[in-house]
């Protein structure tokens, strides 16, 4: 059984255990305790178990976060460049 595989089913027996009506915090809480479970302090077992905990959290209604906070007219350095080159062709 791989990595993943083996924290889905744990998640499930967990999400099993719970009440139909528990919270995301309770869930949380009972995803935490028994993290250590599944990973035993190895790295690439806590990245598996992180990935798991998302798609579980987010099947009760979490919404994902994200890393960074980007600005609404944000322009990456690609998009900067062709956006200056179109100014300047319309100036020559």
């Amino acid at each position: 059984m791989a990595w993943m595989d083996r924290a889905r089913s744990l998640i499930a027996a967990l999400d099993a255990a719970m009440p139909a009506d528990a919270t995301i915090a309770d869930r949380k809480r009972a995803l935490r305790e028994n993290a250590w479970r599944l990973h035993g302090g190895t790295s690439w077992g806590k990245k598996v178990w992180s990935k798991a905990r998302r798609e579980y959290l987010a099947r009760h209604g979490e919404r994902p976060t994200s890393d960074a906070a980007v600005p609404v007219k944000h322009l990456s350095p690609l998009e900067r460049m062709m956006a200056k080159s179109a100014a300047t062709r319309g100036t020559l």
